[in-house]
């Protein structure tokens, strides 16, 4: 097992296994709890919001664009 911020089971077996570490090997835990802070984006949905408008309006000029040539 690595320590990441997530952690995938690739049979079904290991998950008990998984799960006890991370629920009782305080070190993993907390080196998961470490990662996860590295990566944490705390205006991750205004950039998702805005990639989305991003694209609606695209859309939309689109849809105007091709209208107006028809």
């Amino acid at each position: 097992m690595n320590y990441g911020a997530a952690v995938k089971a690739e049979i079904c077996k290991e998950i008990p296994v998984i799960l006890e570490h991370i629920l009782f090997n305080e070190r993993y835990h907390e080196a998961m709890i470490q990662n996860i802070k590295k990566i944490q984006k705390p205006y991750a949905a205004k950039e998702i919001i805005s990639e989305i408008s991003k694209c609606l309006n695209y859309k939309k000029e689109a849809t105007t664009n091709q209208q107006s040539h028809d």
